[in-house]
Order: C-alpha cells, then structure tokens, then sequence
C-alpha cells in the first residue's frame, strides 16, 4: 500500500500544511444540537421512524424556541432508486475493459485517517453502513 510506504512522508507534514486538512468544528448552535439529539435519543427509545421532513421540522421548532434567526436548513435527500440504477448502468459501462481483480474500492477514510469522526443519528452498530 502506498500509504504505507510512504508513511514518513506523511507524518512529517508540517503545521503550514496541516491547513487543508479537515477537522471536527464544533456546531453553530449547541443548545439546538442538544435540544435535537435529546429529542432524536428519545424518538428512537420509544420506536419511533424518523425521517429527514420530521427532523427539519424539529429542528425548525427548537431553533424557533431557542430564538435562533439565522437558522438555515439543507434539502440533503437520498438519490432516487431510478438515479441509483442509471449511476449503476454507467458504472459498469467504465468498468467493463477492466477484470475484477483489478478494480479496487478506494474509499475516503483511507485518505483522512487522522481525521475525527463526523457525527451521526445512528446510536447503535448499523449494520453493514458505514456511520
């Protein structure tokens, strides 16, 4: 593995260039932060399904509450099954002249192993997804 070899080459970077590396920042708002994680712990104790409209909702709720004015929410969704399949038929196009053993899973933990891990929702083992 490359990395490896190259390991001295990485460990010596230096503080100067350490500034495009990604780090934890801590949340905007932190009373919204516990005020949702309070609401999400309990949502999913009793059962509960939780989908993104329900947790923009609260969210909209608690930072109404919390007197919190500038507080924007993001649209992220999940990709259609339809855009899911097309990624798929164009994926197998590009790698059809390859054989199967020369295709490798290069994932982007490899390549931010220092980095801290991001947060999530899941608060147990998920298995077979990547938190």
């Amino acid at each position: 593995m490359d990395i490896l070899r190259e390991k001295e080459r990485w460990l010596s970077i230096t503080t100067e260039e350490q500034g495009n590396i990604k780090k934890f920042c801590n949340p905007k708002w932190p009373q919204l932060k516990s005020a949702l994680s309070f609401w999400v712990n309990n949502a999913l104790m009793s059962n509960q399904n939780i989908d993104g409209h329900i947790l923009k909702m609260k969210a909209q709720f608690f930072a109404n509450n919390l007197h919190i004015d500038d507080f924007n929410q993001s649209n992220a969704s999940a990709p259609s099954a339809e855009s899911l399949e097309n990624d798929r038929i164009i994926l197998q196009q590009l790698l059809r002249p390859y054989r199967p053993e020369d295709i490798w899973n290069a994932n982007e933990t490899d390549l931010f192993w220092k980095m801290e891990p991001s947060q999530t929702l899941a608060r147990s083992k998920v298995a077979e997804h990547k938190k």
